[in-house]
């Protein structure tokens, strides 16, 4: 196996898109999402599309550990979020969760986000810890 097919792949856009809508039908929310979201237009709401790892299976497997609820954390360097010039996480916010292939699989939503100092080789750096609900697909 080459270093290139052990990539994940980026997340499907389209299937992301449609994700979303189907996750709004089932959840409710569709044509009703003011409470969620205030004034942004419903069309104009995605949440983004990740995957928990760079490495196509190891990607494949976190994406099951969401959705089996062996996952509800994420941490991440404060640094990562100021890199890619996007503003840290808060509690409400949602983000699906891609397989290595770029499937989406699961829709969670953060409950709780907190900035901490992690210790490495190189010393403390900070962190944003992410604990999170998968809401859809919701367990039966």
């Amino acid at each position: 196996m080459n270093h290139y097919s052990s990539m994940a792949l980026a997340p499907d856009q389209q299937a992301v898109v449609n994700f979303w809508v189907e996750a709004n039908q089932e959840v409710g929310w569709e044509g009703n999402t003011s409470a969620l979201f205030g004034q942004q237009s419903y069309d104009d709401l995605l949440p983004p599309s990740v995957q928990l790892s760079a490495n196509k299976i190891e990607a494949d497997n976190l994406a099951k550990k969401v959705l089996s609820g062996q996952i509800t954390t994420i941490t991440t360097p404060k640094d990562q979020f100021i890199k890619a010039g996007v503003g840290l996480p808060v509690e409400g916010d949602m983000s699906i969760i891609c397989d290595g292939s770029g499937k989406p699989v699961a829709l969670v939503q953060d409950s709780l986000v907190q900035i901490t100092d992690s210790h490495t080789r190189g010393g403390y750096h900070p962190v944003v810890v992410e604990h999170f609900a998968c809401i859809y697909p919701q367990k039966s």
